[in-house]
């Protein structure tokens, strides 16, 4: 099956987007995003859809009049390559970087605090919590796949570009909030010294697994230092795995498929073996599975498709023929097994610098500290809300040739203009002082992605000399990335420990009461 990816870099419309009941009706501005879809993730009433502009979009339909549409902004112009969607929403950037957040809209399925539980975050406050913010723990790493549980509490599984396996979540009544480092020593007991590499990670109930290169299917429980090996004395090896809620399915190199699926609902799981036995089954080149509805899909070599129902007892098996994979689980349950993609996605758009540098066809002047600069209009309507609505005739800024720009520094506001164009931060990385600011001019003209890119730079650069100054300068920005950031650099250092009664007094001016509450809070967690 392989990767659903589209050609000439959009997603066509009606052939594959009109299938999908939270696509049929949009509204005109629903139709003009998915003309421009690049990337999209289906899941029953929901859907996620990235433009070729990297704007992400959430569809909800509720079954009446045109689907629900809000702009994701936290995740626009980092380039999301995957979703993945299930008892959390998860998100994968092109260079590795994994978002997660809550759905107030399956909240009924997993309620909302058990849903923070699973984001890899310390921060408990649920106003957070279904805000994109990149996993604690995983920002100085790439990650390749990851699984998560389809509903309900559970466990969440990363597998980085460089073998490693990290783990968080709740099972059996443990939680484990920031993601946690396989404990290699442990596997290289139960699986000899020579650790294998894994290539792949799957979560079912009560269990969660990995896919090795030597084609050994080990399963892991509440501590991740337990590994089983499912296939030990069977003779066979595999080469993919798919996991559902109840069961992990298990395509071999010959071609077979074999099952694995839990005998009760709760205590420990017993886990039984089941091969996938069917004639036409001998011959099977690729093998996906819909989590929520407990179905394997089946690809033989002669591209002929099944859907595998499995139950306790028996498989229910059903042809799709030749049609669609993505066009087989919209049939079954309305989800997309995989985020959809395009095969030959154009770099990210920005504006060069002759663009930037060039006087010609500018249209629109700012004037601040007694000085002026100039734009493009169309640039700047095209990339921020902010200024869109300042050009609509709607603002009184925009009244003559002129637009003063009252109590903001020059250098701040031209660098604001600057990321608009090239969407990069044009301050050096130990310039501080001009990137607070800029993140702080940035979240006053709501520009997610400006603020986004000042909160990585500053988060490389936490030290204890700049911990309390960057979390206030980041509670004034809103930008709650850096915050988390901060404080669990503060936390992990015992910088309170340090700090001295008067120092806590002065403390408590810095931050501010709500600031210092959070950072209060959070140490009472922490310990």
């Amino acid at each position: 099956m392989g990767s659903p990816t589209l050609s000439n870099g959009i997603i066509p419309t009606e052939d594959k987007l009109k299938f999908w009941t939270v696509f049929r009706t949009v509204g005109a501005e629903g139709e003009d995003i998915l003309k421009t879809a690049k990337l999209v993730h289906v899941h029953d009433k929901e859907g996620f859809v990235v433009t070729s502009m990297d704007e992400t979009y959430h569809f909800i339909h509720g079954g009446f009049g045109d689907a629900k549409i809000t702009k994701i902004l936290e995740l626009c112009g980092v380039r999301v390559k995957e979703f993945i969607i299930g008892s959390i929403n998860l998100a994968i950037t092109e260079n590795g970087l994994l978002y997660s957040w809550c759905s107030e809209f399956r909240s009924a399925d997993t309620p909302i605090d058990k849903q923070m539980k699973q984001l890899g975050r310390f921060s408990y406050f649920v106003k957070d919590g279904c805000t994109p913010t990149q996993v604690v723990g995983l920002r100085k790493r790439k990650v390749r796949k990851v699984a998560l549980q389809g509903v309900g509490k559970g466990r969440v599984v990363a597998l980085t570009v460089g073998g490693a396996v990290y783990h968080w979540g709740t099972i059996g009544g443990i939680t484990i909030l920031a993601p946690r480092l396989m404990d290699k020593e442990q596997w290289d007991f139960a699986m000899g010294r020579d650790f294998w590499k894994v290539t792949s990670v799957g979560c079912s109930f009560g269990a969660n697994f990995v896919l090795t290169d030597q084609g050994q299917i080990f399963r892991f429980g509440v501590c991740a230092n337990d590994p089983q090996n499912l296939l030990l004395g069977a003779g066979l090896s595999i080469k993919k795995i798919a996991t559902t809620r109840r069961t992990i399915c298990a395509l071999t190199a010959g071609g077979q498929v074999y099952s694995w699926r839990v005998n009760k609902s709760d205590g420990n799981p017993a886990w039984s073996t089941i091969p996938l036995v069917n004639v036409q089954f001998k011959d099977v080149q690729d093998i996906e599975s819909c989590w929520m509805e407990d179905v394997c899909l089946v690809e033989s070599k002669d591209n002929v498709r099944f859907a595998c129902y499995l139950g306790n007892q028996i498989v229910r098996i059903f042809s799709y023929s030749t049609i669609p994979m993505n066009q087989c689980t919209a049939q079954i349950c309305q989800k997309s097994y995989r985020t959809i993609v395009v095969a030959n996605e154009g770099r990210n758009v920005t504006f060069s610098d002759d663009l930037w540098k060039s006087k010609e066809d500018m249209d629109v002047t700012f004037s601040l500290e007694g000085k002026t600069i100039s734009a493009h209009k169309w640039v700047l309507t095209r990339r921020s809300e902010y200024f869109q609505k300042m050009f609509s005739g709607n603002w009184s800024e925009t009244e003559g040739s002129l637009i003063e720009i009252k109590d903001t520094k020059y250098d701040i506001f031209q660098a604001l203009l600057f990321h608009i164009y090239h969407r990069r931060v044009t301050f050096s990385v130990d310039e501080t002082d001009n990137i607070c600011d800029l993140m702080k001019l940035a979240d006053c003209y709501c520009d997610e992605k400006a603020r986004r890119s000042c909160e990585e730079i500053l988060v490389r650069n936490i030290s204890a000399d700049n911990a309390f100054v960057l979390m206030q300068k980041a509670a004034l920005a809103n930008a709650s990335y850096l915050e988390g950031e901060v404080i669990k650099f503060i936390l992990d250092n015992r910088l309170i420990d340090k700090t001295s009664v008067q120092d806590l007094t002065d403390m408590l001016d810095l931050l501010g009461k709500e600031t210092f509450r959070k950072l209060v809070i959070a140490a009472a967690s922490h310990r």
